[in-house]
């Protein structure tokens, strides 16, 4: 589930992410904080993602801003988002 930061109420993103393509996409992480929930096997970041970004069949977005929290778990010897 997410909030876009376009506005309006929650989005439902299936477990294949988004099904979006982009023409071009260069947008950025900053101030990354991690906290483990338990250590080695789950934790929860937090960040903002910056930059720019023109979804296929869309006009470009020069300026686009969003607050991001992913939760990661360790399944089978891998992270999972």
């Amino acid at each position: 589930m997410e909030f876009w930061s376009s506005g309006g109420l929650i989005h439902e993103v299936g477990a294949r992410g988004r099904p979006e393509k982009y023409d071009m996409i260069n947008v950025f992480p900053k101030h990354i904080n991690v906290i483990s929930l338990i250590p080695g096997e789950a934790a929860v970041a937090m960040y903002y993602s910056e930059g720019a970004l023109r979804p296929k069949g869309y006009a470009a977005v020069s300026h686009y801003m969003t607050r991001v929290t992913q939760v990661f778990v360790k399944e089978n010897g891998g992270w999972k988002v």
